[in-house]
């Protein structure tokens, strides 16, 4: 009786541990189609689901071209998704006040 219980056991495990993978490699699927960022540049680490949602904690690798003002401020002028290809910030991060947060963080952790 113990082993089966034990069998029953690692079972469980393996398909959580499947069912967890199937989950991040969707969300980085999902991220990558709806961003133009390739996957290999997408690092899922978390996924939460939940009725109709899914909340992904993931890492994107990008650059980010800075250019200095005449004022001595930093500023991002343009962000590469993709190596080689660049895109002007507005393009890709809208000046909205996330676009404005997303640049405010993006600088104060490379003027570190």
């Amino acid at each position: 009786m113990k082993n089966k219980i034990l069998l029953l056991l690692v079972f469980a495990c393996l398909f959580a541990a499947c069912s967890s993978k199937v989950k991040t490699d969707f969300a980085r699927k999902i991220i990558a189609e709806d961003t133009g960022i390739p996957q290999k540049q997408i690092v899922v680490k978390e996924v939460a689901k939940y009725p109709g949602t899914i909340v992904a904690d993931a890492q994107l690798h990008l650059a980010f071209l800075l250019q200095q003002d005449k004022a001595g401020h930093w500023h991002v002028l343009k962000i590469s998704k993709i190596p080689g290809k660049w895109e002007e910030r507005d393009r890709v991060f809208p000046m909205t006040s996330l676009g404005r947060a997303l640049e405010s963080a993006i600088l104060s952790e490379l003027l570190k």
